[in-house]
């Protein structure tokens, strides 16, 4: 009896395991673009490379996931591979904490459930575990063949890069004026004076929402000094020709780009803020870089109450633009950034208070 109930712990534990696998693969591909920002922006790898890593790592873990629900060289390859590929995310993890760039969302299930970097290495830790229990309890009954191991590595692989190909993406040229940190400064048109709020922003995450805890200190100067930055081209300088016609270059004066993803309720609850706020208010002229379909459009705005000139992006052109998921908002003077903030509706209370 002891031992039906040990080989039935076992076999419960090992699917399970699979299943994780097999979840933690999926997750990352919708959207893999997210997936792939995710990488870059922890600096593993630039956009040249990402598509090839992040199929890679996605490939792997349905490999190593499918596998758990077979029994050939599960002790010989499928537990070790499984446990040192957790021990590299890790240590890769345990960097980014000590190094003070901790993630809100690490990437290990993708956007289907954000992990923030301790999370994740709590999560790999406890599997670990669990990997030693079943290294330690697997039956000696073990089958040797390694064929079928094989071909599910070949039809893993092969699914990924069929279902999923490789696109390159469309990286936007930074010139030498775009390299500086921005001065995350907000700009406010009132009696004819220009507010400039320099903003650190602390991101918190909570259980429920994302908060920013800001520190303002405000410096007044004149219109015409904020206009006097000089011309620079912008790494959005290629837009020009926007929906309805308009026709702009938003290297010219002050302007606000918005990159939106038309499914993303942040980006709509921005657009509605944007929308309240700019009515009745002198406020600098908004462009939107929309990443979705054209039939999404129309619910977006309704929802806003108002509607900006936009251009609709492929998602390969519009993530590279992206530091964080969207919505990002950036303030744009003769070209340069002096404002850019990835969470916009904080922006725009902040604008609203003054």
């Amino acid at each position: 009896m002891t031992e039906t109930r040990t080989r039935l712990l076992f076999n419960l534990t090992n699917y399970f395991l699979g299943l994780l696998f097999v979840f933690s693969a999926v997750s990352k591909l919708f959207p893999i673009h997210s997936f792939e920002l995710t990488i870059v922006t922890q600096k593993i790898i630039g956009w040249e490379y990402a598509p090839y890593l992040s199929r890679a790592i996605i490939g792997f873990e349905f490999f190593l996931g499918l596998s758990f629900f077979q029994k050939n060289y599960l002790k010989q390859i499928i537990y070790p591979f499984s446990f040192i590929l957790l021990i590299i995310f890790n240590f890769h993890l345990s960097y980014l904490i000590l190094t003070g760039h901790s993630a809100d969302n690490c990437g290990c299930f993708g956007q289907l459930f954000p992990m923030t970097s301790l999370e994740a290495l709590i999560k790999n830790l406890f599997l670990n575990g669990i990997l030693i229990y079943l290294f330690v309890k697997i039956p000696k009954e073990v089958k040797s063949n390694i064929r079928l191991p094989i071909t599910i590595l070949i039809i893993s692989y092969l699914s990924i890069f069929i279902l999923f190909p490789i696109k390159s993406y469309v990286v936007p040229e930074i010139g030498e004026s775009q390299m500086a940190e921005p001065s995350n400064n907000i700009i406010n048109e009132e009696k004819g004076l220009i507010t400039v709020d320099s903003i650190q922003a602390e991101k918190t995450s909570t259980a429920k929402n994302d908060s920013i805890k800001q520190n303002v200190s405000p410096v007044k100067m004149s219109y015409d000094e904020v206009l006097s930055y000089s011309h620079t081209k912008s790494i959005f300088s290629s837009y020009k020709n926007f929906s309805n016609g308009v026709t702009a270059n938003i290297d010219e004066g002050i302007n606000i780009v918005a990159l939106f993803s038309l499914d993303c309720d942040h980006c709509m609850e921005a657009a509605k803020h944007f929308a309240t706020f700019s009515t009745g208010n002198k406020f600098p002229p908004l462009y939107i870089l929309f990443l979705g379909e054209q039939n999404q459009v129309k619910p977006f705005f309704d929802f806003a109450g108002k509607e900006f000139p936009y251009i609709i992006l492929v998602a390969m052109e519009f993530f590279p633009f992206l530091t964080s998921s969207p919505p990002r908002i950036i303030l744009l003077n003769n070209g340069n950034i002096i404002a850019d903030s990835d969470k916009s509706i904080n922006i725009i209370e902040k604008l609203k208070k003054n």
